[in-house]
């Protein structure tokens, strides 16, 4: 854990994130991308008896040298005839469309999904998400905190979104039952690019490297490669301290970040990137020797 590496170095908290941030960013240069979950504790906060309430956002995934994924639910659930066995087995309801909204236990969900923005790390360290951090901040449907809450100034969190609630996953042979939580959306996302990487890998083309400015990059241009999550709330679920939170609204948010992606958008989205700097590439000459450079956390 970190408390403990920080005792066994002699570090306090503050120098544990920076000495970390180090050895994230050099992944980050070396193109590796960590996807790291949000948190399910919505936008936490820290405080008590005689203190004042203030925003306790969550490292590593504030962290500007990472991939922080958040979660969102269905509501409203459809069940168009999905062929799957488990869907009828009369156990599970299948949905194959649906309201999708920010996950929090106040509309059902098994977790609140975190958000935020840090106190550690300004977002002039993430240059990539500058100006729609910036309009979120100005947007009146943002419903922010205090100024005194949280910084606006910090790194915000997170960068994308997928589903974390009611998953369903086979635990055991032939034993099936749901989970959620952002530490089940990061994977989700990191399996997206690493598929669309490796697939990269098999006809010549680089991998996709460090996601952050290209995520960013896509979706100034092609903001409909994401869709885009209007409705929710990530209040804390902390009783007592949950007074603040975040609101899902048009463009990046933290709650959802871009939003869920949607793949077949991503890739024409990428493909037109590809054409547009075919030029500058840097291929490997065995390409079969390279690997998905993608992690979850």
């Amino acid at each position: 854990s970190g408390s403990a590496e920080c005792a066994e170095h002699g570090w306090n908290n503050t120098q544990y994130m920076y000495y970390t941030n180090l050895q994230y960013q050099a992944l980050a240069l070396r193109g590796v991308t960590v996807a790291v979950s949000s948190g399910d504790h919505g936008a936490e906060v820290i405080g008590g008896a005689g203190m004042k309430n203030v925003s306790n956002p969550t490292y590593l995934t504030s962290s500007p040298y990472v991939t922080s994924v958040g979660g969102t639910q269905f509501v409203n659930p459809v069940n168009t005839g999905l062929k799957a066995p488990a869907c009828h087995t009369g156990e599970f309801m299948c949905l194959s469309s649906g309201d999708e909204i920010v996950a929090s236990v106040e509309t059902g969900s098994q977790i609140t999904t975190g958000g935020g923005f840090s106190f550690a790390s300004a977002r002039s360290l993430a240059p990539y998400q500058e100006r729609v951090v910036e309009e979120y901040l100005r947007n009146p449907d943002a419903n922010l905190p205090p100024p005194d809450i949280f910084d606006r100034n910090g790194r915000g969190y997170p960068d994308i979104s997928a589903i974390a609630d009611s998953l369903l996953v086979e635990v055991n042979p032939g034993v099936l039952t749901l989970v959620g939580g952002t530490s089940a959306s990061a994977p989700i996302i990191a399996g997206i690019f690493a598929l669309i990487s490796a697939d990269r890998i098999q006809r010549g083309l680089p991998v996709l490297g460090f996601l952050n400015p290209l995520l960013y990059k896509i979706y100034e241009r092609e903001p409909d490669a994401f869709n885009d999550i209007t409705v929710g709330r990530n209040n804390c679920v902390v009783p007592g301290y949950c007074d603040y939170g975040y609101s899902a609204t048009e463009g990046w948010d933290a709650a959802t970040g871009l939003g869920t992606p949607n793949v077949a958008k991503i890739l024409k989205a990428i493909r037109k990137l590809d054409e547009e700097y075919s030029d500058t590439w840097l291929v490997s000459s065995s390409p079969e020797k390279e690997t998905p450079s993608l992690v979850s956390s």
